[in-house]
């Protein structure tokens, strides 16, 4: 899982890569500072990708973030406490053009 986040100027730039085992607890500090424990669960039949944050030396409420695909891209559900966010994420590249990568 790779996360691309800007700064509030859109001056700066943070990216992470987070390798996993699905439904093994691994403890990293997420792009806000947090050292958490993140499970991931991953549910194929559903196109589902639920992780729980919890961190670990901080009064914080635990996060959790939802992604369901689809062929379009996916919608991502975030949670904690009582408050929740949702954002909608568009496929942009054909698969057949690969040069983006290259």
């Amino acid at each position: 899982m790779t996360d691309v986040w800007y700064g509030p100027n859109h001056q700066t730039v943070s990216t992470s890569c987070l390798l996993f085992n699905p439904e093994e607890e691994i403890r990293t500090i997420l792009h806000d500072g947090r050292d958490c424990l993140v499970k991931v669960t991953v549910d194929q039949e559903q196109n589902l990708m639920l992780s729980n944050q919890v961190p670990i030396h901080s009064p914080n409420l635990p996060t959790t973030v939802e992604r369901v695909f689809s062929e379009d891209g996916f919608v991502m559900t975030m949670a904690c406490g009582q408050f929740f966010a949702q954002m909608e994420f568009s496929k942009c590249l054909d698969v057949e053009d690969d040069t983006y990568f290259h």
